[in-house]
């Protein structure tokens, strides 16, 4: 009695998070959760259903992107033409848009974060991060960085890209990352706090 759309809409946020969830796993949820057995060949339907409706919603999340650029376009008349900081990063993609998506985000008056930014690539290089960078200095009207700093995580060919095109800009690794491979390194979490002193602090003798 349990229909696949049903069954499909019990399992949309589990794939979200999941795409490579399988038809067996529905059905032995479906018994876990429910006491109810149910075909494989059901839920084989349900799943392709679920995965659908999921990348229903991207589509629909992809159509705001020209609301945004108008509400950023309104936040940068406001903050004026130079951004004191900008943030770099990627994250490897999943469902159909394979790749991995490069981005830039700011912090605003109120010191919350927004995107400044974002493209899909194929895949994290220094080209990639080089064509990314080249970008944001053209739409942001930056020259060679002067009165910017970036902050990114230790990628040595990211590193090497915003030296090439913003030459008189400042880079600092995030001591999230830092701290995180320090910690891998050295275990002891008695020094966090020294750790932390140290990212604080304002001159060299602090």
């Amino acid at each position: 009695m349990l229909k696949q759309g049903t069954i499909a809409r019990l399992f949309k946020e589990e794939a979200r998070r999941r795409p490579e969830i399988r038809s067996s796993d529905i059905k032995d949820e479906l018994m876990h959760r429910y006491k109810i057995s149910v075909s494989i060949f059901k839920c084989r339907k349900a799943r392709r259903i679920a995965l659908d409706m999921v990348l229903e919603t991207q589509k629909e999340q992809f159509t705001k992107l020209w609301d945004y650029e108008a509400e950023f376009l309104g936040l940068m008349r406001e903050l004026g033409p130079r951004l004191p900081l900008i943030g770099l990063d990627s994250a490897f993609l999943k469902w159909e848009l394979k790749g991995e998506i490069l981005a830039a985000v700011g912090r605003d008056v109120e010191n919350r974060i927004y995107p400044i930014a974002w493209a899909v690539v194929r895949g994290e290089n220094k080209d990639s991060w080089e064509w990314f960078i080249k970008k944001l200095k053209a739409d942001l009207d930056l020259g060679v960085g002067d009165g910017v700093t970036f902050i990114s995580d230790r990628q040595k060919r990211l590193k090497v890209a915003l030296a090439t095109v913003f030459s008189n800009a400042e880079h600092r690794n995030c001591a999230k990352h830092v701290y995180r491979n320090w910690k891998k390194k050295y275990g002891n979490v008695d020094y966090k706090p020294f750790f932390w002193n140290v990212a604080y602090s304002k001159i060299v003798g602090e």
